[in-house]
């Protein structure tokens, strides 16, 4: 990454706990805020207005280094989605991930700010996460479950379906991982290579885009599931290697396996291992 790392203390950062912005903007807990997510989200100007009328704001002072890469992600997201307009959304998920990896060059201390990622989030990239995760919004039956699916992106939250289905008690999960913004920064930081760069995820990249029946998303759910513990994550890029890079198509439950094949791994020492002996093992190829 080219830019100057930015200060962890100079950012911003969201001035609700996530127990507050869940009582404030759950669709399930206040109706109203269905039409907020489904709806108004497609207008960052006029969310960013409902949500400090609900008493959201920012803490910190500006900050023009930050406002400069928020606005250059912006722009860069903007000009992606115009060129490939005709690609399924899922596909340019590595993409986008680049984008906010290669712009928001952050100190190790402020990864896991998950208060930083709720605000830019809710404040930047809200229209983002409208566009990624909607289905069809011109179809009512999906407006509910669009507003669920928009505000959980948003703030990293769930619905636990187990309350609600048995107790009918509205309880929600904490999943800080999810927050869209985050989700697609530590995408990249795992597959970003200190000798190769963005070498990995512009390879898969352009493998997704030239395969109509591809899909990521099955590989990206495990990842974010799993530590993988390894130097400069390592294990990681091998098996995004051998999972979206070789010839042979893997299934959601043959990625599901490659992943408890390596928890399953007792000796740590294996993560050293060669690339072969890893996905060998590992990935059965």
């Amino acid at each position: 990454m080219k830019n100057k790392t930015l200060k962890s203390g100079e950012l911003y950062r969201v001035n609700k706990s996530n127990t507050d912005l869940i009582e404030l903007l759950s669709p399930e807990s206040n109706p109203t805020n269905q039409e907020l997510f489904y709806k108004k989200s497609g207008n960052q100007q006029l969310f960013s207005s409902e949500i400090r009328r609900r008493g959201i704001e920012r803490l910190g002072a500006g900050n023009l280094e930050l406002d400069d890469c928020l606005l250059k992600i912006q722009d860069s997201i903007q000009a992606l989605k115009k060129e490939y307009a005709n690609v399924k959304k899922s596909k340019l998920d590595l993409d986008i991930a680049k984008i906010f990896h290669e712009h928001l060059p952050l100190p190790r201390a402020a990864v896991i700010d998950y208060d930083f990622w709720r605000y830019i989030t809710l404040f930047h990239f809200i229209e983002l996460v409208k566009w990624r995760w909607e289905s069809p919004p011109e179809n009512p039956a999906n407006w509910y479950s669009n507003a669920k699916a928009i505000c959980g992106r948003a703030i990293g939250i769930t619905l636990n379906k187990k309350k609600f289905d048995e107790e009918k008690i509205i309880q929600h999960t904490s999943r800080s991982q999810r927050i869209d913004s985050y989700r697609y920064w530590w995408i990249a930081n795992r597959l970003y290579d200190p000798a190769k760069g963005y070498y990995y995820l512009e390879k898969i990249s352009e493998s997704l885009k030239g395969d109509k029946d591809a899909a990521i998303q099955d590989f990206l759910n495990q990842l974010e599931g799993n530590k993988l513990l390894s130097e400069s994550d390592r294990i990681s890029k091998l098996m995004a290697e051998a999972i979206l890079l070789e010839n042979r198509k893997f299934s959601q439950a043959e990625i599901r396996n490659c992943f408890s094949r390596y928890n399953a791994f007792s000796n740590r020492l294996f993560m050293v291992a060669d690339k072969q002996l890893i996905q060998r093992e590992i990935c059965l190829v």
